[in-house]
């Protein structure tokens, strides 16, 4: 076993730096950071047309998702799934109904006081996407598939500050790696001390004799002052960081796997599977399927926020919370995967010419722009689905008149779509290349059906008999042929 100092003792400073009454902190840089790298990433995925999604509404997206889904969700999911329960339990006022008569008045707005649920933000995420896509007329599946490809980059870095904030820390145990929180003597997880009080007041007395011999007088300290003085470089933060690792259990660093397979592995899961499996409803189950798994994998490390019986096991709320997740999220995959899509050949996307886009619809493959401004704006009707288009790209050249090819007889006679892409939303050309050309156009597209035929050639001119009255010019010189 090691000894207790070969233990890191964790010294971050929650605050960036100081100037005047501006205290930034990393807590809610991160925040900042995970907003500003989802838009990004949301704005490339509507560049490249997997986000159907004009490129002006990204930011309306943006904003809602983080006021409404992040911050309201997230703070109102601590105060029903972990607060309520546990004030209920132990006969406390509950935050959501906590008013007082000081600012902020409310107990949900005192955020000092608990702190963020991810499957409240989860929850009120899929809500705020739901009203979006209902006001912009646009499809629920394919923005909540470009939602769920970026915000495991959020919870990379929200679990990134929990680590710096020494806060939901891991359980007791002996790896190398292990971690002491100084923030355990005063915020402990659930509230309930696990430092034994007389080894806390041995601890005081020691840091106050090391400040009286170098002439300081700290007073009466409080446990939070305690824990801040490990961050000194003087006499008195060496008797303190001294003193707390004497009684500080040695931890899991939890928060730096939760960043590990909530945030980066479940990042790239979910972004490769948007990536290559270019389906709707992919990316967005691939995320609600493996965030519980995730979940549940790093609770094993963690101290449990609140401790529930399922099934005979002692089980913490986040583990209830995932595995309530888990199941609706695999049936809503399993639908989506089962689901044939199908195809609009010519659909407008961000590839070939969806408005709001700069890309144009590509008829000769060489970058010229189409012969009519309506092969962009105007939507293309729906055809056949893939599996008849590839039957009928096979065969021969004499076998795809309308008499045998019902499909293309009833789309030229076809009303006009309607402009709105409401009703091909749900859809997204999954087997036409992403450039249109003269030479893969299949015979069931309606571009096929719109092409005019060629016109037929002219009959030949018969020969005039030359007159040998009419004065022949003489021949041209060689020099000038």
């Amino acid at each position: 076993m090691l000894a207790p100092l070969a233990y890191y003792l964790h010294d971050f400073n929650p605050i960036i730096f100081e100037f005047f009454f501006i205290k930034p902190r990393w807590y809610g840089f991160s925040y900042l950071l995970g907003f500003v790298c989802g838009y990004f990433l949301v704005r490339k995925l509507a560049r490249d047309g997997m986000l159907r999604l004009p490129i002006e509404k990204i930011p309306d997206l943006a904003l809602a998702v983080c006021i409404w889904g992040v911050l309201v969700g997230g703070r109102l999911g601590f105060c029903l799934f972990y607060d309520l329960p546990q004030s209920l339990e132990n006969h406390v006022t509950p935050l959501l109904w906590s008013f007082t008569n000081s600012f902020p008045y409310w107990g949900v707005l005192r955020v000092n006081e608990g702190g963020m649920a991810a499957h409240g933000g989860i929850l009120f995420t899929i809500l705020t996407l739901i009203l979006f896509a209902r006001r912009n007329k646009t499809s629920i599946v394919n923005v909540g598939d470009a939602a769920c490809m970026v915000v495991p980059l959020g919870l990379l870095f929200g679990r990134l500050a929990n680590f710096i904030n020494g806060e939901l820390y891991g359980r007791v145990t002996t790896v190398p790696w292990a971690v002491q929180f100084p923030s355990e003597i005063y915020a402990p997880t659930n509230k309930i001390n696990t430092i034994n009080p007389q080894l806390l007041e041995e601890a005081h007395f020691k840091v106050a004799q090391a400040a009286a011999s170098s002439g300081v007088n700290l007073g009466e300290l409080t446990n939070y002052q305690l824990a801040q003085l490990v961050r000194r470089s003087d006499e008195i933060g060496t008797a303190a960081r001294i003193a707390l690792r004497d009684i500080l259990p040695a931890r899991h660093p939890s928060q730096l796997y939760e960043a590990a397979l909530e945030g980066l592995l479940l990042f790239l899961i979910v972004w490769t599977v948007g990536r290559l499996w270019k389906k709707d409803g992919m990316a967005s189950g691939a995320f609600l399927t493996f965030y519980p798994i995730m979940r549940i994998i790093g609770e094993q490390f963690r101290v449990g926020d609140t401790s529930v019986n399922l099934l005979g096991l002692q089980a913490s709320a986040g583990e209830l919370y995932s595995l309530l997740m888990f199941i609706p999220a695999i049936i809503f995959w399993a639908y989506w995967i089962k689901k044939k899509s199908p195809c609009t050949v010519g659909a407008p996307t961000a590839e070939n010419g969806m408005p709001g886009h700069r890309s144009q619809i590509n008829f000769h493959g060489n970058g010229s722009r189409p012969p009519s401004p309506t092969a962009i704006t105007k939507p293309y009707a729906r055809s056949a689905p893939c599996s008849a288009q590839c039957e009928s790209t096979h065969r021969a050249p004499s076998d795809r008149s309308p008499a045998t090819h019902p499909s293309l007889d009833a789309l030229s006679h076809a009303p006009p779509a309607p402009t709105s892409l409401r009703s091909q939303s749900h859809e997204y050309p999954r087997c036409i290349p992403a450039r249109i050309s003269a030479k893969n156009i299949s015979p069931c597209s309606p571009l096929a059906a719109r092409t005019p035929p060629a016109p037929a050639p002219l009959p030949p001119t018969p020969a005039t008999p030359r007159d040998p009255s009419i004065h022949q010019p003489p021949p041209t010189p060689n020099a000038a042929r």
